[in-house]
């Protein structure tokens, strides 16, 4: 699907990033997610309140990570926000995602917005 598709389909909000791969030569990003199932318009009472899976990225041009601790790995990062940015090329969306981190044990918060230029995504439930 088309990343604008994505968040046509998927509240990404509060659901947490646990990793992030990056495969250059196949062109792909993969991000272990934990999706809040309770937030999507399709929950019904008796599901359960979160669904572990990976948002496979493929046809990826650019992938960037802006952070003031590049060193500090992605552990329950939290999305504050999804949105699609302008893309400088015709086939491809940039999704853009905000997480917020927190950093034990002096709990101190860290900021990283991260942004993906690519083809499609597909959101495969592990």
């Amino acid at each position: 699907m088309k990343l604008h598709e994505l968040l046509d389909l998927y509240d990404l909000h509060d659901s947490s990033v646990s990793s992030v791969y990056c495969y250059p030569e196949q062109k792909k990003v993969v991000i272990d997610l934990i999706l809040l199932n309770w937030r999507q318009l399709s929950y019904t009472n008796g599901e359960p309140k979160t669904i572990s899976g990976k948002l496979i990225f493929t046809g990826v041009f650019n992938y960037t990570l802006q952070t003031e601790m590049p060193e500090v790995q992605f552990d329950d990062d939290e999305i504050l926000t999804a949105k699609i940015l302008p893309s400088p090329n015709q086939n491809t969306e940039t999704i853009q995602m905000v997480l917020l981190a927190i950093l034990f044990p002096e709990k101190k918060e860290e900021v990283k917005i991260l942004q993906i230029e690519a083809e499609d995504v597909i959101w495969e439930v592990s």
